[in-house]
C-alpha cells in the first residue's frame, strides 16, 4: 500500500511513537510526518544565550506556529571593548578624556546598552510571533548577576501578550520583581509554580515583595487547579507562614506542593499550610511536601521543632482528603517514627491511586509498617497503581509483600543498589554471588508472582556493574508475567 493511500490518522497514530530522530528521517515523505516532526522540534523553545540566528529562525511564522512551551533563563551581556580603533578616533578619545575623564567608561556603557536592546528587540519579536504558547517559564540564575532590563522586558509584557493562551507559569525571579505580577491578569492559568530566593533580605522587605505577588495569585482564584512553592536553601530570612496564612481559598485547586529545606526554617508556623489545605478538603486530589538541604542561616525566630514541620503538617490531618489520590512525601528526619504516617495512610488508603516516599532509606520492617494501612481493603479493591519506594535492598521478600498487598500495582520505582536473596541473613560479602542467590530464589517462587498485575518496574543501574540492570529485567520479565517493561531509573 503507498503511504499517501493510508488513513491520516493512522499515521498520526503511528508518528506519535516515533523519536524527533526517526521523524526526521521521515518527515519529507508525508505531511502527517512533517507536522509531527515541527512539533517535537519546536513545541518547546528555550531562550538561555544570546543567538541572533536562532531567535530569526523562531520568528517565521511556520515556526512559531509550533511553540506551545517557552522557557526564559536571561542571560549575561559582556561589553565588547572595541580592539581596533582609528588613529582619528584615538586623538578623538584622548581629546574627550581631557575633558570627561569617564569618557571610556560611558562610551562602553552605551555599547552595552545598544547591545541589550537589540537582544530584546530580536527576542520579543520571536516571542510576539508565537500565538499558540501554553506554558511559559522564566527562571533567574542567583548565583550570578542579572540585567533588570531582560527581566523587565521578558516578564510583564510577554504574560500580557500570552493572557488568553497561557494554562502553566512558572517563575523564579529576583525577590524586587515579585510584587510586579500584581498588574498581570492571566483568565486561563491553571497551574502556577513559584520558587522563592531571598537571599540576606530582611523579614520587611521580603513581606513587601511578597504582598503584591499575594494579589497577583488572588487574582487566578476562580481558574487555578495546581500551587506549587519552593524556597531555596540560602534564602536566611524567608518564612513562608505568612503567606499561607494570607492566601485564602480556590475553589478548583487540586494539586498543592510545598518544598523547602528539611529543618523546616522556612515554615516557622506548619498550621498555617495545614490550614491552607484544610480550606480545600473538598478539592484536593494531589499533596506533595518534598525536601532540600538544609539553610545555612535563620532568622532569630526559628524554632528547632520545625524539623518535624511534615510530621506536623500530615499529623494535623484526622479526617480524610475525600478525592486524595496523589502523595509525595520526604520521610524527615530520616529517624523519625513511621507511625503519624500510617495513620495519615490508613485514612486515605482507600482513595490513593499513588504514594511516593523519597530521601529515607526502607528497611523491610519499614516497608511491611508501610503497607499495613492497605490491609483493611480487599487487595482487588485497592486503587494503588503506583508506588515509589527508597530500600536497603532488593530482596524476593520484598517483592512478594509488595505483590500479596498490593495486587493491582501496575507501576513501582525501587530506588535500591544491592540485592538480598534472603532477609534472614547477611548478605553474602560477594555480590556477584549474592545476585546469582537472588535469581536462584526469584525463580523458586515464580509462581508468587503470578497474580501481580505489575506492568512497569524502575531500578537504578549499578555503576559498577552494567549487567546488574540486564540480568535483572531478564530475571523479572521471567518470573513476573504482566510485567512488560524494566526501565533504569535515572534519578533518585
Amino acid at each position: 500500500m503507498v503511504l499517501q493511500e493510508l488513513d491520516t490518522d493512522v499515521l498520526r497514530q503511528i508518528s506519535q511513537f516515533l523519536p524527533e530522530d526517526a521523524l526526521w528521517k521521515v518527515h519529507d515523505i508525508h505531511p502527517i510526518f512533517f507536522e509531527s516532526w515541527m512539533k517535537a522540534r519546536y513545541g518547546s523553545v528555550d531562550f538561555e544565550r544570546s543567538d541572533k540566528r536562532v531567535w530569526a529562525h523562531l520568528r517565521e511564522d511556520y515556526v512559531a506556529a509550533q511553540v506551545s512551551r517557552v522557557r526564559i533563563q536571561p542571560w549575561l551581556i559582556q561589553p565588547r571593548n572595541k580592539s581596533y580603533r582609528s588613529r582619528t578616533e584615538t586623538i578623538w578619545n584622548r581629546f574627550c578624556m581631557m575633558v570627561d575623564p569617564d569618557h571610556l567608561k560611558k562610551q562602553a556603557e552605551s555599547r552595552f546598552q545598544r547591545r541589550v536592546k537589540k537582544d530584546i528587540d530580536r527576542v520579543t519579536s520571536a516571542l510576539g510571533a508565537m500565538k499558540r504558547v501554553e506554558e511559559y517559564e522564566i527562571t533567574w540564575n542567583e548565583e550570578r548577576r542579572y540585567h533588570r532590563q531582560l527581566f523587565d522586558a521578558f516578564l510583564q509584557p510577554v504574560l500580557r501578550d500570552w493572557a488568553h493562551t497561557l494554562v502553566t507559569l512558572s517563575v523564579k525571579l529576583p525577590p524586587e520583581l515579585l510584587s510586579s505580577l500584581v498588574r498581570v491578569n492571566l483568565p486561563r492559568l491553571e497551574n502556577l509554580e513559584v520558587t522563592f530566593h531571598t537571599a540576606g533580605l530582611q523579614e520587611r522587605d521580603i513581606h513587601n515583595a511578597l504582598d503584591g505577588f499575594i494579589v497577583f495569585v488572588h487574582n487566578t482564584k476562580d481558574t487555578l487547579r495546581s500551587l506549587s512553592i519552593l524556597s531555596t536553601s540560602s534564602s536566611e530570612n524567608l518564612d513562608l507562614s505568612r503567606l499561607f496564612r494570607l492566601l485564602k481559598r480556590f475553589p478548583r485547586l487540586r494539586s498543592a506542593s510545598l518544598s523547602i529545606p528539611f529543618d523546616g526554617g522556612h515554615l516557622s508556623n506548619p498550621a498555617s499550610f495545614s490550614n491552607f489545605l484544610e480550606m480545600h478538603r473538598e478539592t484536593l486530589q494531589r499533596l506533595s511536601l518534598k525536601a532540600i538541604r538544609c539553610t545555612p542561616v535563620h532568622s532569630g525566630k526559628y524554632d528547632p521543632d520545625c524539623v518535624n514541620w511534615i510530621q506536623r503538617i500530615i499529623g494535623s490531618v484526622h479526617v480524610p482528603f475525600p478525592q486524595l489520590c496523589s502523595l509525595e512525601l520526604a520521610l524527615r528526619p530520616l529517624r523519625a517514627p513511621l507511625h503519624i504516617l500510617s495513620d495519615f495512610l490508613t485514612i486515605h488508603s482507600p482513595t490513593l491511586e499513588s504514594l511516593i516516599l523519597n530521601d529515607r532509606i526502607l528497611t523491610f520492617d519499614d516497608v511491611q509498617s508501610i503497607l499495613a494501612p492497605f490491609a483493611s481493603i480487599q487487595p482487588e479493591e485497592l486503587p494503588l497503581k503506583r508506588l515509589k519506594l527508597r530500600v536497603s535492598y532488593l530482596s524476593p521478600e520484598l517483592l512478594f509483600s509488595l505483590a500479596s498487598r498490593l495486587p493491582r500495582l501496575r507501576s513501582l520505582s525501587l530506588i535500591v543498589t544491592d540485592v538480598l536473596c534472603d532477609e534472614t541473613r547477611k548478605r553474602s560479602p560477594r555480590k556477584s554471588e549474592e545476585l546469582r542467590l537472588f535469581c536462584h530464589v526469584m525463580r523458586q517462587r515464580r509462581i508468587d508472582y503470578r497474580p501481580w498485575e505489575l506492568r512497569h518496574i524502575a531500578i537504578p543501574q549499578d555503576p559498577h556493574d552494567s549487567r546488574w540492570l540486564r540480568t535483572l529485567e531478564q530475571l523479572l520479565v521471567e518470573c513476573i508475567p504482566a510485567l512488560s517493561c524494566v526501565t533504569e531509573l535515572i534519578s533518585g
